[in-house]
């Protein structure tokens, strides 16, 4: 019995060792994504401080799956259209926070890539264009939480209904001929 605790003990720390090199290894992939894309934007033209000042939003969507070249190209557009420093790092936090809610990143990219355009087109600069991004941002987030808050309904009007997406399936493959009885039938008879 001791033997096999003694197992199991060393197949845990063996295991967690194995856990922590991975993510260890994720995060300096990260880092050294960021590094990249950090590079990239100052080679666009984007200040290093502006380039530090959305450092964390940043990471945080390289983590979910952003595109370093994405990013790339909304941040470097957003600093061509006149937004520095808080504004840019707001704006940069807006997207995250869409990213966070679930948003593919380029989607979230598009929607403030398009927001600063149009407050661009419209002679909006600073803090105003930062805020038409961060309306956008809020607005889509409005979106997907109704899209959320309807989908649950379905779903709880169809198990009330007592029909799962399941039993639905079946009951329209039994009136196709398909479904997965083994009943003997009385056909050739």
């Amino acid at each position: 019995m001791n033997k096999i605790l003694l197992r199991l003990g060393l197949l845990f720390v063996l295991g967690s060792w194995l856990v922590m090199g991975l993510a260890s290894a994720e995060g300096e992939n990260i880092a050294a994504e960021f590094e990249q894309l950090k590079t990239e934007l100052e080679q666009e033209g984007v200040p290093p401080q502006d380039v530090n000042a959305v450092k964390k939003p940043a990471t945080e969507m390289l983590k979910r799956g952003a595109k370093r070249e994405e990013l790339r190209n909304t941040i470097a557009g957003l600093s061509k259209k006149g937004m520095k420093g808080k504004e840019l790092k707001n704006s940069v936090n807006s997207m995250n926070e869409l990213v966070k809610d679930g948003e593919d990143p380029k989607v979230a990219g598009n929607i403030v890539s398009q927001a600063a355009h149009q407050a661009q087109a419209e002679g909006l600069k600073g803090k105003d264009l930062a805020a038409r991004v961060h309306e956008a941002v809020r607005k889509r987030k409005t979106e997907r939480a109704q899209l959320r808050k309807q989908w649950r309904e379905r779903e709880e009007k169809k198990k009330g209904e007592g029909f799962s997406e399941d039993a639905e399936e079946a009951v329209q493959e039994v009136g196709k001929g398909k479904g997965k009885g083994k009943g003997k039938g009385t056909q050739g008879k």
